[in-house]
């Protein structure tokens, strides 16, 4: 509530403004249902139950990512998902071929190897008088880039000195820059085989 003088925050049971010393004027509420006089911040009317407003639902924990629609059309339930690790802060890059990666942020959870690429990617870009700098616009597109590989279709995991490689789907991924890569690859394989349990 604000006082009507001033506009200061006031608490329910003042009666005087703390800021300019006004009187708190609380002016009537009336329920439309049946016109009965209620209180302010009064969810419900006590004479004939007419809401005015649902209470502030309860904070959700974050979810993960809903995954893609398959190519049928078809959705996978992944309401089970955990995630089991990720790469942390340092952002590390999906190696598309020699000539491009895309930067970002590998989880395993107990269902898929989840790619999403950082909002920062390359430095490429125009810098153009008065310090304005226009970034390229593949390197902005290149921060949309998200995919989700199923563990069930992973048929091979490498590790090599820094990076690791993922076969499923009859296609081939690369992910540079990683840290614990044997260990990543214990932990993909380990998932898969609990999954197939």
């Amino acid at each position: 509530m604000n006082c009507s003088s001033c506009g200061a925050s006031v608490r329910d049971n003042d009666k005087f403004c703390s800021r300019c010393g006004a009187p708190v004027v609380i002016s009537p509420q009336f329920c439309p249902g049946c016109g009965n006089p209620v209180a302010q911040r009064t969810n419900f009317c006590t004479n004939c139950g007419h809401s005015f407003g649902k209470p502030a639902a309860a904070p959700q924990p974050p979810a993960i990512a809903a995954p893609p629609p398959k190519a049928q059309g078809m959705v996978q339930d992944y309401s089970g998902e955990v995630a089991l690790k990720d790469t942390g802060f340092f952002p590390i890059s999906y190696i598309k071929n020699m000539m491009s990666s895309t930067n970002g942020k590998l989880t395993l959870t107990n269902l898929r190897l989840i790619f999403k690429a950082s909002a920062l990617q390359g430095v490429g870009g125009t810098a153009l008088p008065g310090g304005i700098f226009i970034p390229n616009p593949k390197d902005a597109e290149k921060s949309k880039e998200y995919f989700a590989i199923p563990l069930a279709e992973i048929t091979n995991v490498e590790s090599g000195w820094a990076s690791l490689t993922v076969y499923a789907g009859g296609q081939k991924y690369k992910f540079g820059g990683m840290r614990d890569t044997k260990k990543w690859a214990e932990m993909v394989k380990s998932a898969i085989g609990s999954l197939r349990r």
